[in-house]
């Protein structure tokens, strides 16, 4: 039987899991680990994905993903290729170092988004591979509680959101809500995801399905720097003018151009006045910033929004 398609659509998120082959940890040691998080980390800027959660196992990993451009197969392909490659390099042979292709769960990020970080968070306590969560140096943990900045970017906000004061009390209720999986049946949640394709109501799902089928809109650079002008109620020429002094409107619509669009980082270069390499390095300093502040976040999310509904 042919193997069934993902779902897949811009702004799904997944849980995501892989695992070795029998035998054959996935991750000898530190280094193997780090190598991950590295190919990881270059996977969410080349295809735009927002990490908010991930754990590495000795023998696997699980990560929640979100995809803004509709793009986990090629995000995928390219993270398991990459560590295929590299592990094999490392050990000087030739093998399948993956069992399987990855499996995916499409997740109701509303429903659900706070509980697989608590999952995904609580696996090593659960495996008895460490005491507490916040003692696991491989998973995002410490990315919540600490805000421990090291490589691959967590986007901590969209989970923290959800509990209430400055971030020191959000992260702090956090921990607690994690350490408290303990009480919970982490084996259900685990046949849970392995049943299932989606984890969310049959409203969800028939909406997934629709997203899926439904052709993707072109957006075009010229309407997200219309709109962003709007928004930011600016002249639009003080965004397209590269002798202005840098302002965050010019920066929000280059770091939009680069996430929203596939027109090359030439072309992009040449409407704002800037090389190639000037649009990804404004687009990666944004995007950090994004996911650093929550108000950031939020104005980059509604001016997107405002955008994908006018296209």
């Amino acid at each position: 039987m042919p193997r069934p398609s993902r779902i897949e659509f811009p702004g799904a998120l997944y849980f995501v899991s892989a695992r070795s082959m029998p035998d054959q940890p996935l991750f000898q040691d530190n280094i193997d680990r780090r190598r991950f998080l590295e190919i990881i980390d270059a996977a969410l800027k080349r295809y735009t994905l927002s990490l908010h959660a991930y754990v590495l196992l000795d023998d696997g990993y699980r990560l929640l993903l979100e995809t803004p451009l509709g793009n986990l197969t090629k995000a995928m392909q390219y993270v398991n290729s990459h560590y295929t490659a590299y592990a094999n390099t490392r050990r000087k042979r030739t093998a399948q170092v993956f069992k399987g292709r990855y499996a995916s769960s499409l997740i109701d990020k509303g429903r659900y988004l706070l509980k697989l970080v608590r999952y995904i968070h609580y696996l090593p306590v659960h495996l008895k591979h460490s005491r507490t969560p916040e003692s696991y140096q491989w998973s995002s943990h410490q990315a919540y509680t600490r805000g421990a900045a090291q490589p691959p970017v967590v986007s901590t906000n969209d989970a923290l959101s959800r509990f209430d004061g400055d971030r020191d009390r959000k992260s702090r209720r956090f921990n607690e809500y994690v350490a408290a999986a303990a009480g919970i049946n982490m084996q259900a949640m685990t046949v849970l995801l392995k049943k299932s394709r989606t984890l969310g109501n049959v409203d969800f799902e028939e909406k997934a399905v629709q997203a899926a089928q439904t052709p993707p809109v072109k957006i075009l650079p010229d309407t997200i720097i219309d709109m962003t002008a709007e928004f930011f109620k600016v002249e639009k020429q003080s965004i397209l003018d590269n002798k202005t002094k840098p302002n965050y409107p010019r920066n929000a619509a280059i770091f939009l151009c680069r996430n929203m669009t596939d027109t090359p980082l030439d072309c992009l270069g040449d409407m704002f006045g800037v090389g190639p390499s000037s649009v990804c390095n404004t687009a990666k300093r944004v995007d950090a910033h994004r996911r650093g502040e929550e108000s950031l976040a939020r104005t980059l999310g509604e001016l997107e929004k405002s955008i994908r509904a006018r296209a």
